[in-house]
């Protein structure tokens, strides 16, 4: 699990804002750092003295953006939505827009000119000048030229590729929403584009939320279901959930649902972090490190009535979380005004990705696992030396091999662990041969077998056979959101109470016997 400490209280909380609502400048006063000065002798610093000039640049109004490139190039957009060019790293600045083809084309539903500057993290010439309405522009080579984008709807929210610069994430709002239709919905597309910008595709329709994910080719998003119609402001949270798609939305068949009642989502560095809804207004944390395959509840110190968060990632992998919760406290008071109900808020600070319960190399034999029917050793289980071990450093040592098939299990760990809905486990180990993982409920015993893996509906994850390298497996147990039970024959089990738990190995038959 993504474990927390807390940092420091504080109360009441207050919501954090961009810092770029708070600057209303006319123009644009540049620091360039020329030398360091020799020490004088007066106790005041001049900007002289610290070897800093000043320059300032007239601008047609407030600044809205800027953009730093490589090779002193600098963009800066204005709210009067007009950009300007520095070639000389914000000494002098050009006014472009006589070289962004239809910039001043009248449009009664938006605007002219720029209105948003996107550069790309994957390629540092481009970057996406987002217009006012159906008209953008491109730069390849840093602004030195520039090629017009024309979209058949005004661009909402855009999220560039940060490794791909061909690839973008856009959403459109419906045209009853911007007042060009009475007929239809309100609601909020997904576009995507695999070619810079010059042709977009449609894919997801009510989606609240989009992001690149942490891998090239995955993108996360919610959406609302496709049966609940009408407005989308007009929607329930409870029709809200989480998808994951690991072919840049090519294909319909590659689009998972991965959490239920996602609310909102932070993809970062650490992770992908998704607030669920809960009941009566609450929300509980979920924390997903691969790639927004599996998810784990984030394990606070105390229990929250959790009801807003706020994550901040840093670059060594910590991550913050501030956390608001209402507290009842009737007779308080804050700043003099009376209340019976507050909000309040902790920040708290990731300490590890969980503690480990069980771990075994081997190499002291079969010291922790016991056989069928609590037997002293496995009757088809032995130690062995790593099988593609050729002497380097790749060899894996001691490994465990399963010698013939069994029936209801045949090695078991000594020891038990606590694996919950509220607190899942995640199982993770490397293998040749096939691996399938499923759950017995004995000790041994009857089977009853639960989802793993990524398959929504519960269906066995069985890997491909790997016989000339390991391969390593991981998932998460108990799943929340997808899990099904059946007892050995066939009948039902209904969903079953998990508490205490053992690993269990066997070999499912002779051809696919795994070590």
């Amino acid at each position: 699990d993504q474990k927390f400490h807390a940092i420091s209280p504080y109360s009441p909380i207050e919501p954090i804002t961009g810092i770029a609502a708070m600057m209303r400048l006319d123009a644009i006063l540049v620091l360039l750092c020329l030398h360091l000065a020799p020490a004088v002798s007066s106790s005041v610093a001049t900007c002289q003295s610290l070897g800093l000039r000043i320059t300032e640049i007239e601008l047609d109004g407030a600044v809205k953006d800027v953009v730093w490139l490589t090779q002193n190039v600098v963009f800066v957009l204005t709210e009067e939505n007009t950009l300007y060019r520095s070639k000389d790293d914000g000494r002098t600045f050009e006014n472009v827009m006589g070289e962004l083809e239809d910039s001043e084309v009248q449009d009664e539903q938006s605007s002219n000119g720029v209105v948003e500057m996107y550069p790309s993290d994957a390629d540092e010439r481009r970057v996406f000048f987002k217009g006012g309405g159906k008209v953008h522009w491109v730069t390849y080579d840093r602004g030195q030229s520039f090629h017009t984008r024309r979209t058949e709807f005004p661009l909402g929210e855009i999220k560039l590729h940060k490794k791909n610069p061909d690839c973008l994430l856009v959403s459109r709002m419906s045209d009853v929403c911007l007042g060009l239709s009475d007929t239809g919905f309100c609601f909020n597309s997904l576009y995507v584009s695999y070619d810079w910008g010059t042709t977009f595709h449609e894919k997801v329709n009510y989606v609240q939320q989009f992001d690149w994910g942490p891998r090239d080719n995955t993108v996360v998003y919610s959406a609302y279901d496709d049966e609940h119609v009408g407005d989308q402001y007009f929607q329930s949270m409870k029709n809200l959930n989480l998808y994951r798609s690991v072919d840049m939305l090519r294909t319909q068949e590659n689009i998972r649902l991965v959490v239920r009642h996602g609310v909102g989502f932070k993809v970062s560095q650490g992770g992908v972090y998704v607030a669920v809804a809960g009941e009566h207004g609450t929300m509980q944390l979920f924390v997903s490190r691969d790639d927004a395959q599996s998810f784990l509840p984030a394990v606070f110190p105390s229990e929250l009535q959790e009801t807003r968060y706020t994550i901040i990632d840093e670059d060594d992998g910590t991550v913050f979380v501030s956390v608001e919760h209402s507290k009842q406290e009737e007779g308080t008071s804050i700043q003099g005004m009376p209340s019976d109900s507050i909000t309040v808020g902790d920040i708290y600070a990731s300490v590890a990705d969980g503690d480990v319960l069980f771990k075994d190399d081997f190499e002291s034999g079969l010291t922790r696992w016991r056989g069928k029917h609590a037997a002293a050793v496995p009757s088809r289980t032995k130690i062995v030396d790593d099988p593609l071990c050729s002497g380097g450093s790749s060899c894996r040592g001691k490994v465990m091999k399963m010698t013939g098939c069994g029936e209801e299990g045949d090695a078991f760990s000594l020891e038990s662990f606590t694996c919950s809905v509220s607190y899942p486990c995640k199982v993770s180990f490397w293998f040749l041969g096939v691996a399938w993982q499923g759950f017995s409920d004995g000790f041994p015993g009857r089977y009853i077998w639960s989802a793993s893996g990524e398959e929504e509906k519960g269906v066995h994850h069985k890997v491909s056979k790997s016989s000339d390298q390991w391969t390593r497996v991981e998932y998460v147990f108990p799943r929340q959101h997808s899990e099904f039970v059946w007892a050995e024959g066939g009948r039902d089990a209904g969903r079953a109470a998990i508490s205490r738990v053992h690993l269990m190995l066997q070999a499912h038959s002779s051809s696919s016997s795994s070590s």
